[in-house]
């Protein structure tokens, strides 16, 4: 064999040589990658089963908006993620995405400087909205003549009715615990009156939320004016039951109030 040949067949035994450690390189990178791809794997479904998604985060073609005063800030607790808002977004199977909430304390549809209006006022207009709820107008509006509270209820339907129109909208006030019989005559004449406007303007009244904290010390703060934590749960509970029976929409099945805590905090971040 001439030197040309020699020379010739080292070189091919030599690629040859190099090409099987190219592929014994390539196969172990490639062991390597998917050895890393299953611990990720793994790592993220051991945190889905360390924090489940609660069951009714799967229900994502409902978008509610929220509209409160002081009770939709628990004053008592300073907790915000155990107030009505969110217990009630929870009961309803809403995931926290979909749910927004304007909320403030001393707000209502008449007084001067805190109206509804001015809280949505930064508001964008949204056809996906599916429901909008609000809860307030009673004590608040105490010191406003029916009149203004006419003008003013009137105004923030229309208002609520532009930002989000396919929505239904809904309102409910609630009895506050109080030793001053002239103040509560005052609340009480409030029901009717908010009842007929709801009525006026398409607005689905909830009757059921007035009377839940009626007459009952026990679910309000020492202030007497704002409800506890005991208070909020009726509350929402009440509430929950009565948009599930004017909105067939809504899945029947409850949420443990765990399941509520549980994403309570991303609610929040979602909402404020």
């Amino acid at each position: 064999m001439s030197r040309v040949h020699r020379s010739f067949n080292v070189a091919i035994q030599m690629d040859a040589a190099q090409c099987s450690a190219n592929s014994t390189s390539g196969k172990l990178r490639a062991l390597i990658g998917a050895a890393a791809l299953a611990l990720m794997l793994t790592s993220a479904l051991a945190m889905l089963a360390a924090y489940p998604e609660p069951a009714f985060a799967k229900q994502t073609a409902h978008k509610i908006v929220m509209i409160g005063d002081s009770y939709a800030l628990n004053l008592d607790k300073y907790d915000v993620t155990r107030a009505w808002p969110e217990r009630v977004r929870g009961l309803l199977g809403i995931p926290p995405h979909n749910c927004m909430i304007y909320r403030h304390s001393g707000y209502g549809f008449a007084r001067t400087n805190k109206k509804f209006l001015s809280l949505i006022k930064r508001a964008k207009r949204d056809r996906s909205v599916t429901d909008v709820l609000i809860v307030g107008g009673a004590g608040n509006d105490r010191w406003s003549s029916d009149a203004k509270v006419k003008v003013c209820y009137a105004k923030t339907i229309k208002r609520l009715k532009y930002l989000y129109p396919n929505a239904t909208i809904m309102h409910t006030i609630t009895s506050w615990h109080m030793t001053n019989q002239k103040y509560m005559r005052t609340i009480t004449k409030r029901y009717t009156l908010y009842s007929s406007l709801a009525k006026k303007y398409g607005v689905m009244y909830l009757p059921s939320c007035q009377s839940v904290l009626y007459n009952k010390p026990s679910y309000y703060a020492v202030d007497n004016h704002h409800a506890n934590d005991v208070g909020q749960r009726a509350m929402a509970r009440t509430i929950a039951k009565e948009i599930r029976k004017h909105n067939k929409h809504y899945r029947k099945a409850k949420t443990s109030s765990a399941s509520v805590r549980s994403v309570g905090k991303l609610a929040v971040a979602n909402a404020l």
